[in-house]
């Protein structure tokens, strides 16, 4: 409650509060209002106490091309999405393909941060200037949002761009895809990793990896999907939403309370986040169908 505007937070809302509520150009507007801010591929993701943008988020502009994708999948107007959106996309694309102080695309086609990664994550909670939890310098989920945001591309030039420039756009998307899947799978441990940092992956157990699981984009089996899911079903899944880490963990923290510091530290270590229900649904639904039986577990939560 105490926070303000926030970027991540705008683009992680809106496809819920606007477009599965049937107010898409309402949530157009939102996101289009909020291209004034986009600078040199990055949005603010947050503003200080003068209102000064912090552009300090690597993964804000990869949500709002995931929004993109659902305003234009929920029946947006394509006008829009033509001479507003994908000039936005091209030009965050463009910035992280070329680098950003936040990160920017690395030789085999995925995202990676910064050395050291600093707290551009959403699990940005600090103590004493230091991170409470470090993480890989290629995260999971910025990887599957970094395929979803070229994917997207791909399609919208295919649609109102030239065949050519599709056409690479699409081999661009398709390599992503591919290095995604050789960084991220476990194959002992039929799962994703969180990260991988110089090739090595980050088999720590945190919610994630259910954005790619939920996201067609991503070139995961069936069998693969069902794995991710079931990985959250065993560690991480509560009745109020995901843990933020298996609680079986050595650095868990069981309970958010106490003072600032006390409650920085368990923020990502352990608190359950409701907003991860909803990539778990949409990744439950992509590994096991809208059968009864999948639709009725789903509804109990």
């Amino acid at each position: 409650p105490w926070f303000l505007e926030w970027g991540r937070d705008t683009f992680l809302a809106v496809p819920g509060l606007c477009f599965a509520r049937g107010r898409v150009e309402e949530g157009g507007e939102i996101l289009a209002g909020w291209l004034r801010l986009l600078d040199r591929g990055l949005f603010p993701n947050w503003f200080d106490a003068k209102g000064v943008p912090e552009r300090n988020s690597v993964d804000a502009p990869l949500w709002f091309a995931l929004a993109v994708r659902r305003y234009d999948e929920a029946g947006g107007d394509p006008e829009r999405t033509r001479r507003t959106f994908l000039p936005a996309l091209r030009a965050i694309v463009a910035a992280y393909a070329a680098g950003t102080p936040v990160g920017g695309e690395d030789d085999d086609g995925l995202v990676a941060l910064p050395t050291p990664p600093g707290n551009v994550t959403w699990m940005d909670a600090r103590v004493d200037g230091e991170p409470v939890t470090p993480r890989s310098r290629c995260p999971v989920e910025v990887a599957a949002l970094w395929v979803v945001a070229r994917r997207t591309l791909a399609d919208l030039e295919a649609r109102f761009g030239t065949p050519a420039v599709a056409a690479h756009a699409a081999g661009l998307a398709s390599r992503s895809g591919a290095s995604f899947l050789a960084r991220m799978w476990l194959p002992a441990a039929r799962r994703l990793a969180d990260g991988s940092t110089d090739g090595r992956p980050d088999e720590i157990r945190r919610p994630n990896a259910l954005l790619a699981a939920a996201r067609p984009e991503i070139p995961l089996t069936l069998a693969q999907r069902r794995d991710v899911v079931r990985a959250a079903d065993a560690d991480l899944l509560t009745p109020w939403g995901l843990r933020s880490l298996a609680p079986d963990d050595v650095a868990y923290h069981p309970r958010y309370e106490g003072g600032p510091v006390a409650r920085d530290r368990a923020y990502h270590q352990g608190s359950v986040w409701p907003w991860w229900l909803g990539a778990y649904v949409e990744a439950s639904l992509l590994a096991f169908g809208r059968g009864r039986a999948v639709v009725a577990r789903l509804r109990a939560l």
